[in-house]
C-alpha cells in the first residue's frame, strides 16, 4: 500500500514459477520462482553478529506476537520483527536507520493459514494490455555474487554484509532480448 510508487504491487509465486505485476508501469513479469529451499539463519552466527533485545509483547491483525530489536554489533541499521507467538511468522518489520529513523516497514494487513490452498490461489490474471516479460534462466547456476556480476556483464550491488537471516544461496542469469537481469 506504500509507498504509493509500489502500492498494488501483486506477487504470485507457486513454488516453481512467479508473476510479477507493477501496476505503475503496467507490466507483468514472468520468470522463476524466488521461493528457495527453506533454510534458518545458524543461531552462533546470529549472537556473534547482533545484539538482540525483547522489547515486549503486542497485537498485529488480531494475533499476539513478541517484539524483538536486533542491533549489528558493528553498527549500522537495525531491525525490529513482530513474531506471531503461535506460528512464528513475522507479521511486521521495521528497519532503522543508525539514529533509529524508520526508513523500511513490512507489514501484514490480513493472513490465513491452511495446508489446503485452493490452486486458483496461484492462478495469475493477467490485466488487460499488460506488457509482459519473461524471464528465463540460462547457463549453470552461478557460484557466489563476484561470478553473478562477471556472466550478467552489469553492476551488481553486493552488500559487504547480508542483513540477519539473508545468505547468498544461488544465482543465475535471465535474458530476454536486451534486457538482462540477475
Amino acid at each position: 500500500m506504500s509507498p504509493e510508487s509500489v502500492s498494488g504491487r501483486l506477487i504470485v509465486d507457486d513454488g516453481v514459477s512467479s508473476w510479477q505485476y507493477e501496476p505503475s508501469l503496467h507490466l507483468a513479469i514472468r520468470g522463476p520462482s524466488v521461493a528457495g529451499r527453506p533454510t534458518g539463519p545458524d543461531p552462533g552466527e546470529v549472537t556473534r553478529r547482533y545484539l538482540t533485545a525483547v522489547l515486549g509483547m503486542e497485537e498485529v491483525i488480531g494475533r499476539q506476537t513478541v517484539v524483538l530489536a536486533m542491533e549489528p554489533r558493528s553498527g549500522g541499521a537495525s531491525r525490529r520483527y513482530w513474531v506471531d507467538i503461535v506460528t512464528g511468522v513475522v507479521l511486521r518489520l521495521e528497519e532503522r536507520d543508525i539514529g533509529g529513523e524508520i526508513v523500511f516497514t513490512s507489514f501484514f494487513t490480513r493472513i490465513s493459514y491452511g495446508l489446503n490452498l485452493p490452486a486458483a490461489l496461484f492462478r495469475f490474471n493477467l490485466p488487460a494490455g499488460a506488457r509482459v516479460l519473461s524471464f528465463r534462466l540460462t547457463g549453470d547456476p552461478v557460484g557466489g555474487p563476484e561470478d553473478l556480476r562477471r556472466r550478467a556483464r552489469f553492476g551488481i550491488t553486493v552488500p559487504a554484509e547480508l542483513p540477519f537471516g539473508y545468505r547468498y544461496a544461488e544465482g543465475a542469469v535471465a535474458r530476454r532480448g536486451a534486457a538482462t537481469t540477475a
